[in-house]
């Protein structure tokens, strides 16, 4: 490793810098942003929600009175 001692500070951070986004790629981030949005405008929470009430209002109506 003599030559990444040899490096300055800018040299250094660049190199780090390419270190740590080699792996990225602009269709992982892409694909991340577009499930973000896709969970952000989902009706997944609100069906959820009402089917819990539905089945609370089902429960509280049948219930048997003594």
């Amino acid at each position: 490793m003599p030559t990444l001692a040899a490096l300055d500070a800018g040299e250094a951070a660049s190199f780090l810098h390419l270190l740590r986004n080699k792996g990225r790629s602009m269709d992982n981030v892409e694909a991340r942003t577009n499930a973000l949005i896709d969970a952000a405008c989902s009706d997944q929470i609100k069906k959820e929600l009402a089917q819990v009430s539905e089945d609370e209002n089902f429960a509280l109506k049948n219930r048997h009175r003594f």
